[in-house]
């Protein structure tokens, strides 16, 4: 069947999210899946659990995405962590981008 391949990284700080090439030994290199419907697959939301700070701010950077300032909601977790939702953002499955979060 189909599947999209996205990787994600995170740092504590920046959440980058690619789109390379996957080479599956079965398989061999990824490719362009056929009809794919490039803007229509969005992130509903990015849910961040486990942070040593309550983060104040969120900035959404990279190619073909909204620049504009991001919905940050924040609340204590059990124990001295936070849990931080951003509710969708205007990254883009299949694209680069990243979001920074800002700490007091």
């Amino acid at each position: 069947g189909a599947f999209l391949y996205e990787a994600f990284k995170f740092d504590g700080k920046r959440l980058q999210s690619s789109s390379e090439p996957l080479s599956l030994p079965a398989f061999g290199p990824s490719r362009a899946l056929p009809n794919f419907p490039e803007r229509s697959l969005r992130i509903e939301r990015i849910v961040f659990h486990g942070l040593p700070q309550r983060p104040t701010r969120a900035a959404l950077s990279g190619s073909e995405v909204d620049t504009a300032g991001l919905h940050l909601t924040t609340e204590a977790e059990d124990g001295a962590t936070f849990s931080a939702t951003i509710k969708k953002p205007s990254g883009l499955i299949g694209g680069s981008w990243q979001i920074e979060l800002s700490y007091a």
